[in-house]
């Protein structure tokens, strides 16, 4: 039997979405929306993040592979006929010693590296180091060149040095002087956010030449430095 196009049971068949179901629907279609940028916005952080740690990390392997290399080989110099003998000095916020750049070809010969505070543009302070020719100015033209920024928005750094004493063993102190080096630096730097642990870099015995020597890795006095 057919239906009559007109017939109510054929009327019912042909309706459309009420609008609570629309709404309903939309309801749905939003909340659905909203987990998925929730979703992405986390995804975001979480990059976002991860990419700040690595950045962290990668800044400061590099600090600690330039101490290790560069401060860990320091020199003393027995002077010239112009200038007075030079070792390592330093206080509590500053630090100057000699050393060669073995794995640089256009800087030759024994450096004076300082390392010190700097204000920076953004009202903060970045740490940087100083390179010059030991007993000779900087040349002419390089200022800029040899004043290089090892660590930005350092809050505070802190040098402390290794003094043996024949009452204590050996203790760390806030200012060097002494005619020779001593046997380990320690370096404490805090950033904006960020805690660092110190970083211990031992001192060679100094042997002729930028690759001469032996690290003292095995601690002072027999004590574990790190």
């Amino acid at each position: 039997m057919r239906c009559n196009r007109f017939s109510p049971v054929h009327h019912r068949r042909q309706r459309g979405f009420t609008l609570l179901e629309v709404l309903i629907a939309l309801a749905l279609f939003g909340l659905m929306l909203s987990l998925i940028f929730g979703t992405l916005q986390m995804a975001s952080r979480t990059w976002e993040s991860g990419e700040a740690r690595a950045e962290v990390l990668a800044g400061r392997m590099v600090f600690e592979r330039f101490l290790r290399r560069v401060l860990g080989n320091a020199r003393l110099w027995p002077g010239s006929a112009e200038a007075e003998p030079s070792g390592l000095t330093g206080e509590s916020r500053e630090l100057r010693f000699n050393a060669y750049l073995t794995h640089t070809a256009s800087v030759a010969g024994l450096q004076r590296f300082t390392l010190y505070l700097a204000n920076n543009d953004d009202h903060g302070r970045d740490l940087k180091v100083q390179v010059a020719p030991v007993g000779e100015e900087v040349p002419q033209g390089e200022e800029d060149l040899r004043d290089l920024v090892l660590l930005e928005n350092v809050k505070r750094v802190r040098f402390t040095y290794w003094l043996e004493t024949v009452a204590r063993g050996g203790e760390w102190v806030d200012r060097w002087n002494e005619q020779e080096l001593p046997k380990a630096v320690r370096i404490e730097v805090a950033r904006e956010g960020e805690a660092w642990p110190p970083v211990i870099v031992p001192l060679t015995i100094r042997g002729d030449g930028p690759g001469g020597g032996k690290q003292l890795r095995h601690g002072v006095f027999g004590r574990r430095l790190f």
